[in-house]
């Protein structure tokens, strides 16, 4: 492979080249000239190998066709089309020019000027097109102090790349591929963007140095098509960019990505660069790798994402941020594996993000999730665990942030107080640590299934607890699983307060789950006490209500009797504390247990219905019917009533009565 230490352009700006007047131009069918032409419908080859000399420049005429066999600088004119079989470069491009290089390419520019690039389209008018073609594998490398690109498209032009590709470009802010608009406005009129289409079975792309990009599409519809190329993109530099689209651009990328952004604030996709109503776009097939420094996935403006199956993972940023430029987005991420220092972060207008399957992984050590600090945000996790807090910077008074969040068959291990707008809970929230807080600024719904599992030291009322703080309030149904965190039990007046509703809740908006118990106490859940009517309290207590222990006395006769009003029944509260089952058996059952056994067992007299006992008895069967209760009134403690109904049958099998006079009894016995 040959290699051209120029770089290839097609654009509109030929100043430096040498113009043949078309006076001097000749049909030919080979020419071998330091100087050549081809005329109308004609065809030339050039084969001098003088062509590489910059002041040696073949020109086509109107629609022919020039085949240049040795590098040389060639210049298109008036919708002619040069075709190069070797490696080439071009410099310069008048309206509706193409090139097309038909073998493998090695282009290398070195010590490149502010804003030039190795490969380079751009059309003079918004109304025909500056197209370079490369059919064979291609090597790029641009080198340079500024803004060096290795390809660069620009306003009305396309370069396609049907082999291998390899771009390599170094220096500050240096693009690997890029697609930019022109304002064609003060001319002919228009705004345009240019297109890079990567169609090879392979791309890679590198850019090395300070706000770096790899592949970069920005302005009017500037597009770059990487849908059927492996593409691999390695970006390394502080605040560059693996793949970045801004200002209604849009790039899309095939299956089995791989973006890699190095360096500190390096991201690994941004579409937008903080413009509002920005519709640039960026689309994925399945497959996608991203791992980078800072944010792996960032919105600054554009419409949002879609990816599935995707594997992305950002070392000291956010998987996913949106800044406050993003005005309407939509996040979609599927099936993928997820990890970050931190999870979401939004100061968006308008996010709604659904983040379902796979898994979601948060690094850092304060564990965040989700941080919504300015904006409004939606947010449903599905089908999906997560490990970490969920963080919205609002107040009760001055509200500037709006988190609502959705689990869907999700499990949340909540590691630290978090606050949320509003949760529609149809998962499972698990406290991790005793004394958090999980804050609903707005309404809690929890859906049928749903459950919310907390730790509470079981003991009185000022027990420490996690609990859940609702400022509007709560409907649906959720079950409360109460872990017990070494507590040994106490009786309660109020109860532990785990659940602060500031508006209303419905009835059924929580029940236990399962029995809550510690030393000789059992708590229930109730609604309501003399502090709160909406609350939702741990109690080892409950109110009765009984009729009053004393006794009306008679009334006397009045002088002058009058009808009396209805009465009503009178009642009094009672408070009971609520032991736990076992402690009942425990202080009952001895008692119930002895009086059964005495009822079955009797005496042997009893059980045979016999009062002798002399030497003279000869062996018996017997039978009974036995029967007999037991109460045992504890009043406002334990209790308990109990029958013992059957029968039994026996016969002695050994009666005997020794010298001494005592009796030896031996038989079988069936009782029921």
């Amino acid at each position: 492979m040959n290699r051209i230490n120029h770089r290839i352009t097609l654009t509109a700006i030929a100043a430096s080249l040498s113009y043949i007047p078309a006076s001097a131009w000749a049909a030919c069918t080979d020419v071998t000239g330091v100087s050549s032409s081809a005329n109308s419908l004609s065809n030339c080859t050039a084969t001098g190998s003088s062509y590489v000399n910059q002041s040696s420049t073949a020109l086509g005429a109107n629609s022919a066709t020039l085949i240049v066999s040795n590098p040389v600088f060639a210049q298109s004119k008036n919708a002619s089309t040069l075709s190069a079989t070797a490696n080439t470069s071009v410099n310069g491009s008048l309206v509706g020019s193409t090139l097309t290089i038909q073998n493998t390419s090695d282009i290398s520019q070195t010590n490149g000027n502010t804003f030039t690039a190795a490969v380079h389209a751009m059309g003079q008018t918004p109304n025909a097109t500056a197209t370079i073609n490369f059919l064979g594998d291609t090597q790029i490398t641009a080198q340079g102090t500024d803004y060096v690109s290795g390809v660069a498209s620009m306003g009305k032009s396309e370069i396609n790349f049907n082999g291998n590709t390899t771009v390599s470009a170094d220096s500050k802010s240096a693009n690997g591929i890029q697609a930019y608009g022109v304002d064609y406005t003060q001319t002919t009129g228009g705004l345009v963007g240019g297109t890079i289409n990567l169609n090879g079975a392979n791309t890679t792309v590198t850019a090395n140095g300070l706000g770096v990009k790899g592949l970069e599409a920005g302005y009017y519809d500037s597009k770059i098509n990487a849908s059927k190329t492996a593409l691999t993109v390695q970006v390394n530099g502080d605040s560059s960019f693996g793949v970045r689209a801004h200002d209604n651009a849009h790039i899309i990328l095939g299956e089995n990505v791989n973006i890699q952004a190095t360096g500190k604030e390096a991201r690994g996709i941004q579409i937008g660069y903080f413009t509002f109503g920005d519709t640039s776009t960026i689309t994925a097939g399945k497959g996608l790798t991203v791992n980078s420094t800072s944010h792996a996935l960032s919105l600054s403006g554009g419409t949002g994402f879609n990816f599935d199956a995707a594997n992305i993972t950002s070392t000291e940023g956010a998987i996913f941020n949106a800044d406050f430029s993003t005005s309407n987005a939509t996040v979609a991420l599927t099936n993928s594996t997820l990890q970050g220092a931190t999870g979401i972060a939004s100061s968006a207008s308008n996010l709604n993000a659904t983040i379902t399957g796979g898994s979601f992984t948060v690094t850092a050590p304060d564990k965040v999730l989700l941080n919504v600090t300015s904006g409004k945000a939606s947010t449903t996790f599905q089908n999906i665990n997560l490990d970490g807090k969920i963080l919205t910077n609002a107040s009760l008074n001055s509200v500037n942030a709006v988190n609502n969040v959705t689990l869907n068959n999700a499990n949340w291990n909540m590691t630290d107080d978090s606050v949320v707008t509003n949760l529609n809970n149809a998962g499972t929230i698990n406290f991790q640590h005793l004394g958090k807080t999980l804050t609903v600024i707005g309404n809690y719904n929890g859906t049928a299934g749903s459950v919310i599992s907390l730790e509470t030291q079981l003991g009185d009322d000022n027990s420490p607890t996690d609990k859940i703080h609702v400022f509007g309030s709560t409907t649906g149904t959720t079950r409360l699983d109460v872990r017990n965190a070494g507590g040994t039990g106490a009786q309660t007046v109020n109860g532990i307060n785990i659940v602060q509703v500031d508006g209303t809740s419905d009835a059924n908006s929580f029940t236990m789950a399962a029995p809550v118990q510690a030393g000789t106490y059992e708590y229930t859940l109730k609604q309501g006490s003399t502090l709160d009517a909406n609350d939702w309290y741990l109690t080892s207590q409950y109110t009765t209500k009984t009729p009053p222990t004393t006794t009306p006395t008679d009334p006397s006769n009045p002088a002058n009797p009058t009808n009396p009003a209805n009465p009503t029944n009178p009642t009094q509260s009672v408070v009971i504390d609520i032991y736990r089952p076992g402690i009942a058996a425990y202080a009952v059952a001895q008692t119930a247990n002895a009086d059964a056994a005495f009822t079955q067992m009797s005496t042997l007299h009893q059980r045979i219905s016999d009062q002798r006992n002399t030497p003279t008895d000869q062996p018996q069967t017997w039978g009974r019917i036995i029967g007999a209760g037991q109460s045992n009134h504890g009043h406002d403690r334990f209790e308990y009533d109990q029958t013992t109904t059957g029968f039994q049958f026996g016969r002695d099998l050994l009666n005997k009565t020794n010298t001494a006079g005592q009796s030896q009894r031996a038989g079988v016995t069936v009782n029921y």
